[in-house]
C-alpha cells in the first residue's frame, strides 16, 4: 500500500475559490497527531505554544502533524465550525 503525503502551504489552504464547507469534523487520533489520545495521554489537554502543541495533565508535551496548525488557522479565519469529536480529552 502506498500512502501519499500532501503538504499544504498556509497561503493556499481554503483559497482555491471553491465553496467552503460549513463544518469540519476531525477524528483527532492519527489525523492531528501521531497517537491515540485515549491511550497515550492523560486528559485534560491544554494548548501551548500559541496552539501548535498540547500538554496533558502531567505536562507531557505533544505536537501536531506539521500542516495541522496552518490548516486550523485557515479554518478559523474562514469561520468554519469545527466539531470537537473527543470531548473528554479536550475538556
Amino acid at each position: 500500500m502506498v500512502h501519499s503525503v500532501i503538504s499544504l502551504a498556509p497561503s493556499t489552504i481554503l483559497t482555491d475559490g471553491l465553496p467552503l464547507p460549513k463544518i469540519i469534523v476531525f477524528d483527532i487520533d492519527y489525523t492531528l497527531w501521531p497517537f491515540w489520545v485515549d491511550t497515550h495521554v492523560t486528559p485534560p489537554l491544554k494548548a501551548v505554544n500559541n496552539g501548535s502543541k498540547v500538554q496533558d495533565r502531567y505536562r507531557e508535551g505533544f505536537g501536531f502533524y506539521e500542516d495541522v496548525p496552518s490548516i486550523l488557522t485557515a479554518v478559523r479565519a474562514n469561520l468554519i465550525l469545527v466539531y470537537k469529536w473527543e470531548k473528554k480529552a479536550l475538556t
